[in-house]
């Protein structure tokens, strides 16, 4: 993909066993796979049960299987689009200079909202640690954000401030 370069998965939760003095009966193990736009469920399945059966040629007696318990569109929006080039213009006349256009592997409601046919564009505070235990913004980049946000509602709105 243009912008995300690949899809991404990994393991999200690993249990099984009954104590620590016997030798596991079952290991479930729950994946997220993070998906690309345009592909589908049926697509990611699949790909996924290709990994169970390599696996069985490495182990013999696995019992394996795939079950997709949740599924998120993923989202894109065409650089054209009239929110996308509104927020453009917001950025460089608060911020001054040519913003970049970058994407995101982690899924947002922005697929939801795209989805109903709501054009979203995705802005916000620079900062780090999304869900961690440090998770933190920019303090100055939050007023910043807000002035975009502003200059951007009133733009897109067609609103004279």
């Amino acid at each position: 993909h243009a912008l995300l370069r690949r899809a991404s998965i990994h393991a999200s939760t690993i249990t099984g066993g009954l104590g620590l003095s016997t030798y596991p009966d079952r290991c479930a193990l729950e994946v997220e796979r993070r998906t690309l736009p345009g592909e589908r469920d049926d697509a990611i399945a699949a790909e996924l049960r290709r990994v169970i059966e390599e696996a069985r040629g490495a182990s013999a007696g696995l019992d394996a299987t795939v079950e997709i318990l949740l599924s998120r569109p993923a989202y894109e929006i065409n650089a054209g689009a009239p929110i996308v080039q509104a927020l453009i213009a917001s950025i460089r006349g608060v911020r001054g200079g040519e913003p970049g256009i970058v994407g995101e592997l982690a899924w947002l409601d922005s697929a939801l909202l795209g989805e109903a046919g709501i054009p979203t564009v995705i802005f916000g505070p620079s900062g780090a640690g999304a869900h961690a235990a440090e998770e933190w913004v920019d303090v100055a980049s939050v007023v910043d954000c807000a002035r975009v946000l502003a200059d951007l509602a009133s733009r897109f709105c067609n609103v004279s401030r």
